[in-house]
């Protein structure tokens, strides 16, 4: 990917199997970008942080059903400052 020219990768992470490939993978490529696309598991973003990822994408089912006007705003923010982002 890196010698076809791509500048940001982004890696789907579904299982505990995955998350523990980031960290060989964050090895081989220690100067691309790497975002994990992480659905419904905190405990993958958490694996997925260890392994030195630069950026998360989670969707949670929290946010699936009620987008950004249910909850408050501070844990919003709390989520966003965390390097989280809402896909």
């Amino acid at each position: 990917m890196v010698r076809a020219g791509r500048e940001i990768v982004r890696l789907a992470v579904p299982d505990n199997d995955a998350a523990i490939a980031l960290k060989e993978i964050r090895k081989r490529v220690p100067d691309v970008p790497l975002a994990a696309d992480i659905h419904f598991h905190h405990k993958l973003a958490l694996m997925a942080l260890e392994a030195g990822i630069d950026k998360l994408v989670a969707q949670s089912r929290q946010h699936r059903i009620a987008r950004p006007n249910s909850g408050s705003c501070s844990r919003i923010s709390s989520s966003a400052s965390a390097g989280f982002v809402s896909a």
